[in-house]
């Protein structure tokens, strides 16, 4: 079974900056964000227990 990242984990905040803002602050706001836990997604019960 394979699984979106978006089903995972909640990525809004980045996927509104790369819609708005473009690539650039995209990759900006994840290299100052990398060591930032994500939050779980709407599916991400799925993959529990795997």
């Amino acid at each position: 079974m394979g699984l979106a990242s978006s089903a995972l984990f909640d990525l809004e905040e980045s996927d509104e900056i790369f819609r708005k803002k473009g690539e650039e602050e995209y990759r900006k706001f994840q290299r100052e964000n990398q060591d930032v836990l994500l939050s779980k997604g709407g599916h991400s019960h799925l993959s529990e227990g795997c």
